[in-house]
């Protein structure tokens, strides 16, 4: 099912994490900033309530990094992997976006697909996109790179670079204030 699809079943959501997906972008920071870390993320350091668990859609990995709370920007990373064994991956289908976006993927916009022309050795193929997401009025912009490898354990990212911004304002006017550079390197799924 397309990662764009409207109609991809969601599991039922627990109570906390229904909760979350009624917060604004203001009301998540003030309940969550103080446990927050802006620490680079591993899989060991990403808190409990954020690693792949059933929560998430069938056949997605959610991995999560928050930063720079209370600065007036807010900057997150979740890395969302989906893969097949038999056909290959779709830019879509691997999404570098934010936690807003966690309970309805569909709601991601994407407006631009670019292909990445160096090639790299070891990898099935390197991709780039750039996307809005649009959530009660906060404009949510991010340009993203990835870099995905095959093995026999699945697909890795082995790297991942993005620029968030985070602006409270119509969803024409795009943020230029501050830009976060976040990096991940090596996760596998």
């Amino acid at each position: 099912m397309s990662s764009t699809d409207p109609t991809d079943p969601r599991p039922e959501l627990t109570s906390v994490r229904r909760a979350r997906a009624t917060m604004s972008v203001p009301e998540y920071l003030a309940a969550t900033g103080a446990a927050l870390t802006p620490e680079r993320p591993t899989v060991e350091t990403i808190p409990e309530e954020w690693l792949p668990s059933d929560e998430a859609p069938a056949g997605w990995t959610l991995l999560y990094r928050p930063d720079q709370v209370g600065t007036g920007h807010f900057g997150s990373n979740i890395m969302i992997g989906r893969w097949s064994t038999t056909t290959p991956l779709h830019p879509t289908d691997v999404l570098a976006h934010t936690w807003a976006d966690t309970v309805r993927l569909p709601q991601f916009r994407y407006y631009d697909h670019s292909p990445v022309t160096e090639d790299i050795p070891g990898t099935s193929w390197s991709a780039g996109f750039t996307g809005t997401y649009h959530h009660e009025n906060h404009v949510l912009w991010c340009i993203h790179r990835y870099i995905l490898s095959h093995s026999s354990r699945g697909w890795s990212i082995l790297q991942a670079t993005g620029t968030i911004a985070h602006h409270a304002a119509p969803p024409d006017d795009l943020p230029t204030a501050h830009r976060l550079v976040q990096s991940v390197e090596r996760i596998t799924y």
